[in-house]
């Protein structure tokens, strides 16, 4: 459940910017695919019909911000399901997720008690940065 405004929290991950890094743009931290703390999560809305392996990560792929899916999970993430992460630091390595996109859609990390999940639903974000 989101929070109300006077319940906003720092992101969990300080000034650290995460990106969706995948297939869809050859692995790279592009400015277009970095996610937007908003209170309670990170969002990033996207217009994809493919599917594509990704990670969510920071530019340097730095351990504590480098999240995937535990080696030898599936990886597939379900529309509208959140999906429990690991990062690298915690497991050594992560394996990538997998997601069949279908038009605009919004990506939700939370990090919940130290535990992040990710989400792929419809687009719900309204996002700051969009052009009109």
């Amino acid at each position: 459940m989101p929070l109300t405004s006077g319940e906003c929290q720092a992101p969990p991950y300080g000034s650290t910017t995460l990106y969706l890094r995948g297939s869809m743009n050859n692995w790279a931290a592009l400015d277009e695919y970095a996610l937007q703390w908003q209170c309670d999560a990170y969002l990033l809305n996207v217009a994809f019909d493919a599917r594509h392996d990704f990670k969510i990560a920071d530019a340097a792929w730095s351990p504590p911000s480098t999240f995937g899916a535990r080696v030898g999970a599936a990886g597939d993430l379900t529309l509208a399901q959140a999906y429990a992460l690991v990062t690298n630091a915690e497991s050594g390595v992560t394996a990538n997720l997998r997601f069949a996109y279908a038009g605009e859609q919004t990506l939700r990390l939370v990090v919940k008690d130290g535990l992040p999940t990710l989400a792929i639903g419809p687009k719900s974000f309204n996002d700051p940065r969009a052009r009109a």
